[in-house]
């Protein structure tokens, strides 16, 4: 689900997109048990064939909304959306939290939070391998066009 697919520096495509950690039965309902099955996942085209899924998130929290950039230098840069409460929603009680990683070709740098007051609608756009460190300041430049709070 909400596939996202970039080429970095060395012309491999990466996808990224959510995935459910387990099968779920066809009368599954939509529900906070549901959306903590959410994962992070991501495969590597080498022009030929993809890898087998990777999870990059592997936990009990929902994880979803990937976005993904190219950075001048080639690199990219994933962004998504965690909620603790399993919420789709932010919202005061359960609010979400913002991830960012970068792919510099071979391996993922280690996740790096921002944290916000409100939730947002984001869009992403990358500038290059240093991760922001916060959506207002940063030496690299990250924005997020947002439509608002939700």
């Amino acid at each position: 689900m909400a596939p996202q697919v970039a080429y970095d520096g060395q012309g491999q495509a990466l996808a990224v997109w959510e995935r459910l950690r387990s099968l779920q039965d066809v009368s599954a309902t939509l529900n906070i048990t549901y959306t903590n099955e959410l994962e992070i996942a991501y495969a590597l085209w080498d022009g030929s064939s993809w890898t087998a899924p990777i999870s990059l998130t592997n936990n009990t929290v929902l994880d979803h909304a990937p976005q993904l950039a190219q950075g001048q230098d080639g690199s990219l840069m994933l962004l998504w959306r965690q909620n603790g409460a399993g919420e789709l929603e932010s919202s005061a009680s359960a609010p979400d939290t913002l991830y960012t990683v970068i792919w510099d070709g071979s391996t993922w740098s280690t996740p790096v939070s921002l944290d916000i007051s409100s939730s947002l609608r984001c869009s992403l756009a990358y500038h290059d391998r240093r991760p922001p460190r916060s959506l207002s300041q940063s030496t690299t430049w990250a924005t997020w066009p947002c439509l608002g709070p939700r």
